[in-house]
């Protein structure tokens, strides 16, 4: 993760199985903004590397939502053209 990243640190994902685990980061690492992901212990650190089209938020969201995780950590990369659908869903 290159010195200029943005880090977003996210309580991980639950796997059920190795493929499961292995979608998640091919999923995640097909993200063009994402520079990398490293776990440290329940938690997994993602680089962000640029700031995010639409479409790559779409994906994170996306991504986040499918895992159950925190979309919260989306915070720090909210403007004022995507704020409205990351508010959270009842």
């Amino acid at each position: 993760m290159g010195n200029r990243s943005r880090i977003l640190t996210v309580k991980g994902p639950v796997y059920f199985a190795p493929g499961d685990e292995k979608a998640f980061f091919d999923w995640l690492l097909s993200i063009p903004c994402v520079a990398g992901a490293q776990g440290q212990l329940r938690y997994l650190n993602i680089a962000i590397c640029r700031s995010p089209s639409a479409s790559d938020m779409v994906e994170l969201f996306a991504l986040l939502r499918r895992y159950r995780m925190p979309i919260k950590v989306l915070d720090p990369l909210k403007t004022a053209r995507n704020v409205k659908w990351l508010k959270p869903q009842p």
